[in-house]
């Protein structure tokens, strides 16, 4: 490493790392704010290496101010700076700051004097984020620093674990070389674990209610909360976490363990994984599958076990089927971030993409998520088996029966079981007649007759009649009408579909060797909504798809209308009271 300013100096109180990398910009306007400090103290700027005149900045500022020293780092990396910062620094009490924020005027003489007169290991301040429009408290809604404190335990305030960047904390320089305290190299998170060691093995604590912080949020590639929804990012999450995990687990306080599993579990965790989910399907090797189902393992085995009994469900399923090591096929279950119900036209793919439907089938069975199974089969393994039957292709036809042959009998509902058999049986050219449905058939609603649709169909194979049935979210299933197609019918919705609330979707039943299936029905124009009438106690509205299946959701009113005719009543009274 090369230094710049070397005289010698008295020790200082404090010491300040600020690791630099690529932030001329704002580093000015950050190292002012440090210099402006009330407190004796020496700042290590190091230097990761950046590329945008960084290190000149740097350097005028030592140039100027003795207390500045400028340290071109080695290796590379957020962590290693840090590092090289704390291995440097001569103050009793050690602070980071990074070069693109700013500490408030005020911020450090703060800390410092609650450690001075408490003794505590560690001082934590409040904090703001923000971004060219906006600034806002993350603290919001937690009691973490609603209090000043002093010889607090982390039971006393378990809530500072969920805030655990290095930047607004002070620590003791002996207590910190003392446990021996290292940033890891690594993608994204790389202070969690530094910190929660810190707060758990603190013999006392020092609550600063002052904001002794300011983070800006910034967008851009170089930012690491940018990338927090990358595969590589999510993975170096979750194995920060399960470190984290263990350090709380060995410390035994259960106040402490109960804050630090619901922030992951409910809060933290679950926002990486939806963040990661939401790009799309991403490859995601083995070794990957393998080292992240670990992570999230540990972490679901460790938590206390009411706290995962009480996470919705979707959030404990795809806990579980990430810690199978099957992260990979996450992007197949339906209605989850990032999952399309649209099959790939390419033979090779749509088959690849069948496998892994099939394999989830295979997994969630395992877990005991038998109803998840079966909706996998109906939403997911049937229209891959029907878009590959009108394919053409032999190969994807032999595999596809292969795959379908590994369906357990008891995970088929009965609306997929003519499709599935003919798929083992290799009956192609019957389900190929599925498949124009699925791509030709289209059906909708072109207006109202007293409140009931007017329906029209389209592209019907074999100039037949088409049937159309209503499905509900629950399986539940009713014939709705016959349509001729190009003709227009009025169609009333039958009498369970508009007392049943819920969402229903709208069926082509279609005959096949003997037996029956159904596929959705697709709408081709924007929904119309019936006009509502006053006394209506049902709304049924169609869902604004076109292009996508023809859906209807119904809605009670009964409850809406007895809160307003409370709401009058009370309005009512209240104006007679004012008379």
């Amino acid at each position: 490493m090369s230094t710049e300013t070397l005289t010698p100096t008295p020790v200082p109180l404090l010491s300040v790392v600020v690791p630099v990398h690529d932030v001329a910009t704002w580093l000015t306007e950050c190292l002012d704010t440090i210099a402006a400090q009330q407190v004796d103290l020496e700042v290590l700027v190091i230097d990761d290496h950046s590329t945008d005149g960084s290190l000149a900045v740097a350097r005028r500022h030592a140039a100027a101010d003795p207390r500045f020293r400028v340290v071109e780092a080695v290796e590379r990396g957020g962590a290693a700076a840090r590092d090289l910062g704390v291995s440097l620094a001569r103050g009793r009490y050690l602070v980071f700051a990074d070069g693109d924020d700013l500490v408030p005027r005020g911020a450090y003489r703060a800390l410092v004097e609650a450690l001075e007169s408490s003794g505590d290991d560690v001082a934590v301040g409040d904090f703001l984020k923000f971004d060219a429009r906006s600034t806002w408290r993350p603290s919001d809604g937690f009691d973490a620093f609603a209090t000043e404190r002093r010889g607090a335990s982390l039971a006393d305030v378990p809530s500072l674990l969920r805030f655990r960047a290095c930047w607004h904390k002070l620590f003791r320089l002996d207590r910190w070389r003392e446990l021996g305290v290292t940033f890891p190299s690594v993608p994204r998170s790389n202070d969690i674990v530094p910190m929660t060691t810190v707060l758990t093995r603190a013999s006392s604590i020092s609550v600063v209610t002052d904001v002794v912080y300011a983070y800006r949020d910034r967008p851009g590639h170089g930012s690491m909360t940018r990338r927090a929804g990358q595969l590589v990012g999510t993975l170096s999450y979750f194995d920060q976490e399960a470190r984290c995990a263990e350090l709380v687990v060995a410390d035994g306080r259960e106040a402490v363990a109960s804050e630090y599993f619901s922030m992951v579990l409910v809060n933290d965790g679950w926002v990486h994984l939806r963040k990661l989910m939401a790009g799309g399907p991403v490859e995601i090797d083995d070794d990957r599958r393998r080292a992240l189902g670990a992570s999230v393992s540990a972490l679901l085995e460790q938590a206390p076990p009411e706290l995962v009994g009480r996470l919705g469900a979707t959030q404990r399923r795809l806990y579980r089927l990430v810690a199978t090591g099957r992260a990979d096929l996450l992007w197949s279950m339906p209605d989850v971030p990032g999952s399309t119900d649209d099959v790939p036209v390419d033979g090779a793919e749509a088959t690849t993409s069948l496998s892994r439907a099939v394999d989830l089938v295979d997994v969630l069975r395992g877990l005991g998520e038998h109803g998840t199974a079966t909706t996998v089969v109906e939403r997911r393994v049937v229209p891959h088996l029907i878009a590959i039957a009108g394919l053409g292709s032999s190969e994807a036809h032999d595999t596809a029966a292969s795959l379908a042959s590994r369906i357990p009998a008891d995970a088929i509902p009965a609306s997929s079981s003519a499709v599935v058999r003919l798929a083992r049986e290799g009956s192609w050219p019957a389900l190929a007649r599925l498949a124009d449905v699925v791509r030709d058939v289209r059906v909708d609603v072109t207006g109202f007759e007293r409140s009931a649709p007017v329906v029209v169909s389209t592209g019907a194979p074999d100039a037949g009649t088409i049937t159309l049935t209503l499905r509900h979210e629950t399986g539940t299933t009713a014939t709705w009408t016959t349509l001729t197609p190009g003709a227009t019918s009025r169609a009333a919705l039958p009498r369970l579909v508009r007392t049943t609330p819920g969402r229903w979707t709208a069926q082509v039943r279609v005959d096949l060797r003997g037996s029956t299936a159904e596929v959705p029905a697709r709408a081709s124009r924007p929904a119309l909504q019936r006009p509502d009438g006053a006394l209506a106690p049902v709304v049924v509205a169609q869902v604004d798809a076109a292009g996508d299946d023809l859906v209807f959701v119904t809605r009670s009113r009964l409850m809406r209308r007895l809160a307003g005719a409370v709401l009058r009543r009370a309005r009512s009274v209240a104006r007679r009271v004012r008379r």
